[in-house]
């Protein structure tokens, strides 16, 4: 059975300069995907008025859209009908990665049509260690097929939980193949979402779409390279 094309969705705006390291690692992690090259790519949608984000990573793209995106539910959906691939993560600009993601999403879809491994990394703070995480949404370690009918809703506040919801409701009626598992096992986590390492987490705002209106951003060509600012991956080893 041949490997399935896997895209990376990462929606982003304004970071650079001062944050321009949330993206020096996602490009970093994306370059230490444990899978065929060919077979990858990174899409980061930026629509921050000005700003030029330039990569020469292998596998990354980088779509300027020429005007300020409403929500990011189509922002999310802007990135979807951007991507090659027929295996769709999420891959916000604040999160990691891990190297096996793109491998396992490949797996687990070989017989559905999403995957939710219903756990995923959590870091509650900047310098804080890294703890599993049942009880929030989990759309952002799932994976998901190329579909017509995965469309998110117009909107900037919980995007994330109604796809999620979507993805098991129209299971029944679509005939979607879904997997659901519990891992138990650190180290099959593959996706860490990060709680306090910039000073714009949009799901921290009282008023997101208030927030998703008005941010600034600086004008100005910036270089993206791959740095690895911190070793998740020996972390997760030594994890007990």
């Amino acid at each position: 059975m041949s490997l399935p094309f896997v895209s990376f969705l990462c929606p982003t705006f304004g970071r650079p300069p001062e944050e321009i390291q949330l993206l020096n690692e996602k490009v970093f992690w994306f370059s230490q995907q444990d899978y065929p090259k060919h077979l990858l790519e990174l899409v980061i949608v930026t629509d921050a008025p000005g700003q030029m984000l330039v990569c020469n990573v292998r596998g990354v793209r980088i779509i300027h859209h020429p005007v300020k995106i409403a929500t990011l539910g189509d922002k999310r959906n802007v990135l979807i009908g951007h991507a090659k691939g027929d295996v769709l993560l999420v891959d916000d600009d604040d999160d990691i990665s891990l190297p096996g993601r793109a491998a396992q999403a490949a797996d687990k879809l070989s017989d559905a049509d999403w995957y939710d491994p219903g756990c995923r990394w959590f870091q509650p703070g900047k310098f804080d260690s890294l703890v599993m995480d049942d009880k929030n949404c989990t759309h952002h370690a799932c994976a998901y097929r190329k579909l017509p009918s995965i469309v998110y809703p117009s909107i900037t506040k919980e995007e994330d939980q109604w796809i999620s919801s979507w993805a098991r409701s129209e299971s029944h009626k679509r005939n979607l193949r879904g997997k659901f598992e519990r891992l138990d096992d650190p180290k099959k986590l593959q996706y860490i979402y990060r709680w306090g390492v910039s000073r714009n987490h949009l799901s921290g705002k009282s008023n997101m779409q208030a927030d998703w209106d008005n941010r600034p951003a600086r004008p100005g060509t910036f270089e993206i390279v791959p740095v690895m600012y911190r070793n998740y991956v020996q972390e997760i080893k030594n994890h007990s």
